[in-house]
């Protein structure tokens, strides 16, 4: 996590650290800090059409329509 959070800190605008830092928080079973970092990754400006977060979205949508209740209300 330590060079992953460096990279961040030296350049919080480039979207992939924010996949890259999920993927280490899912592999450590914190799932719920992995999608925060994907959210905060897609927040950026054109972070939602970067290649590796806009997968986060698609992936985020097929989990929607499987289990809606599971992301709660609107």
């Amino acid at each position: 996590f330590a060079l992953l959070t460096a990279s961040a800190q030296r350049d919080p605008y480039a979207p992939a650290i924010y996949w890259h830092l999920a993927q280490a928080h899912l592999a450590a079973n914190r799932a719920d800090a992995a999608w925060t970092l994907l959210d905060m990754g897609r927040a950026l400006p054109g972070g939602a059409d970067h290649e590796l977060l806009r997968q986060a979205g698609i992936l985020e949508a097929r989990l929607k329509s499987v289990a809606p209740d599971f992301f709660g209300p609107h």
